[in-house]
């Protein structure tokens, strides 16, 4: 209705500005004579176009209404309030909190006065990784040294960031669309009268997908065309060299930057690249930087980088098909330590268990996993004891290993001298492991502390490695182990 007076008193307006000496009863005799002319009576519409005129506008007259008695000034400011940039608030929780504040309040009318009044419209929220204030800082620091090595501009034709050639692995992607509880709905007057085959939704508890590698750059992704499937890759990489288990290792992971390398070498054919990968311990074995370096001219060294949730703790809880998986059959507990040369650390746990249900999150287990181990260590104390980034020269001795096989002497890896010599700690024969180190910046991983505990016993895995001057000596080796400590109490967890 008011859109058909709107366009009446249009016509008025523009009949009056064309005639302007026409009367009202002239205006209402034309809109009477037209091919639509108006249902009032010729009286009623003189009076009206007299009204119009007066007015001088096609809008409606506002007109007061009945007041409000809900959505008040004070109604709307409390929703504002309550609404307005907090976390976790929606209209059922704000509804509720007023009403039990005796305040006149309905679903629809805080729902009302957020839509029209205060016009506020709700986000959904982007994920993004959680830093912590140590995390933070080490960026701060990496991406200084970075700016200072590589320059501020990086819009230059000859910036070195133009040559920066980033990988990384991508999380698993699944091949299957999340399920939305929301739609898991159907109407029927009692449950009972639902079909059996429709009482439930049947959704896989563990969806497959895949992992994808891939590198980019200022000249595009590489591979241009499609990221490598790195299990697909695996498979067939593994049946190659008769491997059981399709997992990378440092070695395939040479292999597969390698293969890369073909399509880096495409996209600059003209220009030495500087690589960068992520600080995976597969890719800070001494075999994998010694051959990149091998590959590669340029690159940003590990003790550049900072990692990305070096101090967090994740928890998972999944099933294992064969109860050897690690090599005991029984119940155990693996804890692992590594401590790296950038003053990051991390820390590892693993329980394993034979009965079902052994590791139900509701048994208190994992609480009871962290209260039973004891950490305590001070990386700041440790660090010097262990590296410099400016050695005074290359070492012939830089390892230490408890390893009880004194002819073990990771003598597999390759393009390192690795001589063997014996000591004792505790009254254990313990081997030290010689090489010369021509590079110290190949140093990745300082510390490593693995320890089993089994049916009370305990199998022990340290390995220490180090650039300074007489570093695994015995007396500074045990020095270091007082710095920290990594205990776990068998009889406070398994009784």
């Amino acid at each position: 209705m008011s859109r058909k007076y709107e366009k009446l008193r249009k016509q008025i307006l523009i009949l009056h500005e064309l005639h302007q000496n026409w009367s009202s009863s002239d205006i209402a005799n034309e809109l009477m004579n037209s091919d639509c002319p108006p249902s009032q009576t010729r009286q009623t519409l003189i009076r009206y176009v007299n009204y119009t005129i007066k007015r001088g506008t096609i809008e409606a007259r506002k007109r007061t209404g009945r007041p409000r008695t809900t959505r008040t000034s004070i109604f709307i400011s409390l929703v504002k309030d309550h609404m307005e940039n907090n976390l976790g608030q929606s209209i059922r929780k704000t509804n509720d909190l007023l009403q039990k504040n005796h305040v006149n309040s309905s679903y629809s009318s805080v729902r009302r006065t957020l839509k029209e009044d205060i016009k506020l419209q709700p986000w959904k929220l982007t994920r993004s990784q959680k830093i912590s204030p140590i995390q933070r800082e080490a960026r701060v620091i990496s991406a200084k040294k970075l700016l200072k090595k590589f320059g501020l501009n990086p819009t230059r034709s000859n910036s070195k960031w133009k040559r920066l050639v980033n990988t990384d692995f991508s999380g698993r992607v699944s091949l299957l669309q999340k399920h939305n509880s929301k739609n898991s709905i159907i109407w029927s007057t009692s449950k009972t009268t639902i079909p059996l085959a429709l009482q439930s939704v049947h959704q896989e508890k563990c969806s497959p997908g895949v992992l994808l590698y891939g590198a980019i750059s200022s000249r595009g992704l590489i591979p241009p065309t499609a990221p490598v499937f790195i299990d697909d890759w695996l498979n067939i990489e593994c049946q190659k060299i008769n491997k059981k288990k399709p997992t990378m290792d440092r070695f395939l992971y040479v292999k597969l930057v390698k293969q890369l390398k073909i399509h880096i070498d495409q996209l600059y054919d003209d220009v030495n690249v500087i690589w960068q990968d992520d600080g995976d311990s597969k890719h800070r074995s001494h075999y994998a930087l010694a051959k990149i370096n091998e590959i590669f001219d340029n690159r940003i060294n590990p003790e550049e980088q900072s990692d990305k949730m070096a101090d967090d703790i994740c928890i998972t809880v999944g099933s294992e098909t064969s109860h050897q998986a690690y090599g005991y059959n029984g119940d155990f507990v693996l804890l692992g330590l590594t401590m790296r040369s950038n003053g990051s650390y991390e820390y590892g746990f693993t329980y394993h268990c034979l009965t079902d249900g052994c590791n139900e999150p509701k048994l208190s287990k994992l609480q009871l996993l962290l209260d039973s181990t004891t950490i305590e260590h001070d990386i700041d104390k440790i660090l010097p004891l262990l590296y410099t980034a400016t050695p005074e020269a290359a070492l012939i001795c830089s390892r230490y290993t408890n390893f009880t096989d004194p002819n073990r002497c990771y003598s597999e890896e390759i393009n390192i001298l690795c001589l063997t010599c014996l000591s004792s700690i505790d009254g254990i024969i313990n081997s030290l492991c010689e090489k010369r180190l021509e590079n110290a910046e190949i140093i990745s991983n300082l510390l490593l502390d693995e320890r089993a505990y089994l049916l009370k016993t305990s199998n022990h895995n340290f390995v220490v490695h180090c650039n300074i001057q007489e570093c695994n000596r015995m007396d500074k080796i045990e020095q270091i182990r007082k710095l920290y400590r990594y205990d776990f109490d068998y009889d406070k967890f398994f009784g």
